[in-house]
């Protein structure tokens, strides 16, 4: 059975979340279909309320889904989109030929999902790790040969990382900042993963454009609405797939070990 936790300070700076922005009343969560054998029985439902933080203006929920609720039986396979995955194998090239990737690189996607994504990275030979919560998903890639850890990511899966396998070369984190609800463990964590970057750097460079309608799918934050707090030093690609988006992207320049 799901639960939501309500949130009173604001997920990136810990402002109070005094300004309402639209109520939609409560809501089952999204893509959680009912069986057959439980049709009689009513569906939770869980407040969906868009607020503003008071300091930063970062636009967000008032309620978290209990992760687990949403993660034991996830109904989202990005294999399943062929448009989708002919995006992924073109930005696994761009992305090979723009940081010059290789057998003796490491690339790390989170929230990779089914390896709709790094199976390209693994038939180009470059060494690749998924981190997938969803443990039905995350099988699936595992099947198709795409080493994956299940589990969610923060600082604490950084240094596990890192300890078993390394710095990351790269890390690809496709429309999933707005899901997190502890935004400072992530972005923490991505700092330690790539090293080279700190966490105010690593702010600046996973902010996405794409601002996804609130659900309670997902634990979401809309980051657009934020980008007069948090400056852009980045790269920007336009992207056509998922009903399109613009990718951020920071190089970092690497010293020889």
């Amino acid at each position: 059975m799901s639960s939501a936790t309500r949130i009173t300070a604001c997920r990136f700076c810990g402002g109070a979340l005094s300004i309402g922005f639209c109520d939609l009343g409560e809501t089952p969560l999204a893509n959680s279909y009912v069986r057959p054998e439980h049709a009689a029985t009513p569906d939770p439902a869980f407040p969906l309320t868009v607020v503003v933080c008071e300091r930063c203006y970062l636009v967000q929920l008032d309620h978290i889904a209990d992760a687990a609720g949403i993660f034991t039986d996830y109904a989202y396979f990005s294999s399943f989109s062929s448009t989708w995955l002919a995006h992924a194998a073109t930005f696994t090239r761009d992305a090979i030929a723009r940081h010059g990737l290789g057998p003796r690189s490491f690339v790390v996607e989170i929230a990779s999902n089914d390896g709709y994504l790094l199976r390209n990275f693994v038939a180009a030979g470059i060494p690749c790790l998924g981190v997938e919560p969803a443990a039905n998903v995350a099988a699936a890639a595992i099947a198709a040969g795409v080493p994956t850890e299940i589990a969610f990511f923060g600082r604490e899966r950084a240094r596990a990382i890192v300890a078993a396998r390394g710095h990351a070369d790269l890390v690809i984190a496709n429309n999933v900042l707005a899901h997190v609800p502890d935004l400072d463990d992530f972005v923490g964590g991505l700092a330690l993963l790539l090293a080279e970057m700190d966490q105010d750097e690593i702010a600046d460079a996973v902010v996405d454009r794409q601002a996804e309608l609130a659900d309670l799918r997902r634990q979401p934050v809309a980051p657009f609405f934020v980008v007069r707090e948090v400056r852009l030093d980045v790269g920007v690609v336009a992207q056509r797939g998922g009903g399109g988006a613009l990718r951020r992207h920071r190089d970092i320049e690497r010293t020889p070990d």
